[in-house]
């Protein structure tokens, strides 16, 4: 389950999705985010992830954090964040902090973030987090960046995920590069990922081809589903408190009650879950 906390952002990125949310400036309730996480323990769905937007911009974002994990212990929470306000949830208890750059050049970075890159890793370096991942969205502009990516995992013992759209011409470029590291095999359950294990770290690429969890009786009724990057992988919530069982929101549930919507939206897709 995603929460898309706010839509709130310090960064102006041309490849984000804003988690396929199209409407103005808002922040979630409290209250939704709290149904929210009481359905999923009452479900057994062992994953929330803090998105936006920039979910460090969401006021007392740490606190939340920390009376979700007190009351919810079983959870595995995480966030992803561009790394502006990592120190705002740096003692917080969190199972998974996603890092969303784009470039370890400071100037190439700060075009889409208004974050310098290697503060934002120092930052992530000292969260407390089981896991910790950098997000990269390859593109013709970063592609010479490879090895230093690879290289900041190498040093900080960071995973890497590289993003790779199904349109780009550069996925046999990454597994090329990637190729020369080690053997590259597929793991993952609902979303399996190209994965190169090196010295203990995971670098994997999430590219339709690999890491699309397709869902027959959703997917197949889809006029987008053909260029779809993830199909469905986690439902959303937006701060709205309307549910959507995918990123191009083509099913979306709009109760005022989230914890109906989230009723509703499970229901779709638990069948081919199991």
């Amino acid at each position: 389950m995603r929460l898309v906390i706010t839509t709130k952002c310090n960064g102006r990125c041309t490849f984000c999705h804003s988690e396929g949310y199209k409407g103005t400036i808002s922040e979630m309730n409290k209250n939704v985010i709290i149904e929210s996480f009481r359905f999923a323990a009452e479900k057994d769905i062992r994953h929330v992830t803090f998105t936006g937007g920039e979910p460090t911009l969401y006021e007392d974002i740490g606190i939340i954090i920390s009376e979700m994990r007190d009351k919810y212990p079983l959870l595995d929470i995480s966030i992803t964040s561009n790394g502006y306000g990592l120190e705002l949830i740096e003692e917080c208890d969190l199972f998974m902090i996603n890092l969303s750059i784009f470039s370890l050049k400071k100037e190439l970075n700060e075009t889409y973030q208004n974050v310098d890159p290697h503060m934002a890793l120092h930052r992530l370096d000292r969260c407390n987090a089981k896991k910790k991942v950098i997000n990269i969205y390859i593109s013709e502009l970063n592609i010479n960046e490879l090895d230093d990516f690879i290289h900041v995992a190498d040093k900080f013992g960071f995973g890497v995920d590289f993003l790779i759209d199904r349109n780009s011409s550069l996925l046999d470029v990454v597994k090329h590069k990637l190729g020369q590291y080690g053997e590259m095999e597929i793991h993952g359950d609902y979303t399996p990922k190209l994965c190169l294990n090196r010295k203990g770290i995971r670098i994997r690429i999430k590219h339709p081809e690999y890491s699309a969890r397709k869902l027959p009786h959703i997917c197949e009724t889809c006029d987008e589903s053909a260029m779809c990057f993830e199909y469905v992988c986690a439902v959303r919530v937006y701060p709205d408190s309307s549910t959507s069982l995918c990123l191009s929101n083509k099913y979306m549930y709009s109760d005022t009650d989230v914890y109906k919507n989230l009723q509703t939206a499970y229901s779709q897709i638990e069948d081919d879950y199991i």
